[in-house]
């Protein structure tokens, strides 16, 4: 943990004042409750993946490779990409989690 919440909320920061900056131009999407429960009790998912190449291969192609994929991921699925937050919405009373993402990339 970076010392902030998935919100980017720096820790002693207003929350509610940093949420409105921080999903100022950003999308939401509505979950099902099925959904807003799981994601109350899942933990997520932190892979990193390590690859090894033979010295004579070109390795600014192989990252401009996987820019290239991740990218394309992304902009199909934009989500995937964005912030689990509570609340929000609907004004202070409101607690529904939502996922927020960036449209912009």
């Amino acid at each position: 943990d970076e010392g902030g919440d998935a919100t980017g909320n720096a820790e002693g920061a207003s929350s509610q004042n940093m949420d409105a900056l921080f999903l100022q131009n950003k999308t939401s999407i509505e979950l099902l409750p099925l959904e807003q429960t799981l994601l109350t009790m899942e933990h997520p998912i932190n892979t990193v993946s390590f690859y090894s190449i033979h010295p004579s291969c070109d390795i600014e192609g192989v990252v401009q490779k996987l820019q290239r994929r991740v990218n394309e991921i992304l902009k199909a699925n934009p989500w995937l990409g964005g912030w689990y937050v509570k609340g929000f919405k609907n004004g202070s009373f409101d607690n529904t989690p939502r996922i927020w993402y960036d449209t912009f990339g």
